[in-house]
């Protein structure tokens, strides 16, 4: 996070910072709110608050459901590829399936769910290049409850997402 009064010009020591910086002034808060999910049972708060931030904003919402294979993940002999095919449609399904009632509880939001293969926060960081905010997840530490801490997805979009951030708590 960067923090400094309004007007104020980026450091100069850090060329990319400040093209950064200038980018993110001159972004368009006109796109849509872009959300991660996964498909468990806490995924709630994160869908209440993309919606709600979508109905505010731009009035559309698009929601990323993503799963990484295993390293070495084959399916099929050969190494036929199809299986991905099938898998991001399965998971499209069921993103639809989630966002139903949500669509109807936020009628004036225009949402788009998808499902992809590959790293989540490659992802919802491609996908933060158009939006005006991205929203995310945060887990309870399993280990260490009661500490505030975030994963490697919420890690990686907080420093490369080009679009302000929003980190939901999950139960």
């Amino acid at each position: 996070m960067l923090v400094r009064p309004e007007g104020t010009p980026p450091p100069a020591d850090d060329a990319d910072l400040a093209q950064r910086v200038q980018e993110a002034e001159r972004r368009d808060t006109g796109g849509p709110v872009v959300a991660g999910i996964d498909l468990g049972p806490t995924t709630g708060g994160v869908l209440r608050f993309a919606f709600e931030a979508a109905a505010v904003r731009s009035g559309d919402l698009r929601i990323v459901y993503c799963w990484n294979p295993p390293v070495g993940y084959v399916q099929g002999v050969g190494g036929d590829l199809r299986w991905r095919a099938d898998i991001a449609a399965e998971g499209a399904s069921m993103v639809r399936s989630l966002l139903e009632p949500w669509s109807k509880e936020y009628p004036g939001v225009s949402v788009n769910g998808h499902g992809e293969i590959g790293s989540p926060a490659r992802h919802l960081v491609e996908a933060g290049a158009r939006a005006s905010l991205v929203v995310i997840g945060r887990r309870t530490n399993r280990y260490w409850p009661g500490e505030p801490r975030i994963g490697h997805v919420a890690h990686a979009v907080l420093h490369h997402s080009p679009a302000p951030v929003a980190v939901v708590p999950q139960d």
